[in-house]
């Protein structure tokens, strides 16, 4: 299961930092049905089985005018180990894929062994 953190304090970039510092070193997207790591060196693909997500925070702007942001952890079978990042800019757009996602390791997550 997922731990949430609400941080109304800190920066995108302080948070991203520290997620680092904690050897969160790839950055991770949503494209299609999965989760895709793309690097210089290696293009990877994971399925919702393929990946836990032991913490998220979520980054409050100062006021109803400011951007909030979601950095999930994200940790794959294969030792990956990297962040997901969604912005939330009071656009209208299409997070679906993204959330569908989420939503789905967090389901498998929380089935009982």
């Amino acid at each position: 299961m997922t731990s949430e953190q609400v941080i109304s304090n800190k920066t995108l970039s302080e948070c991203l930092n520290n997620a680092l510092k904690d050897g969160y070193t790839e950055n991770f997207k949503v494209m299609g049905m999965g989760l895709w790591l793309t690097s210089e060196n290696e293009q990877s693909a994971y399925n919702p089985d393929d990946v836990t997500i032991p913490n998220t925070y979520h980054i409050e702007g100062y006021d109803v005018t400011q951007q909030n942001t979601t950095v999930y952890l994200i940790e794959t079978v294969d030792g990956k180990k990297g962040t997901l990042t969604l912005i939330d800019d009071f656009r209208v757009h299409d997070d679906s894929k993204l959330f569908n996602f989420i939503k789905q390791v967090d389901d498998i997550h929380q089935k009982p062994d």
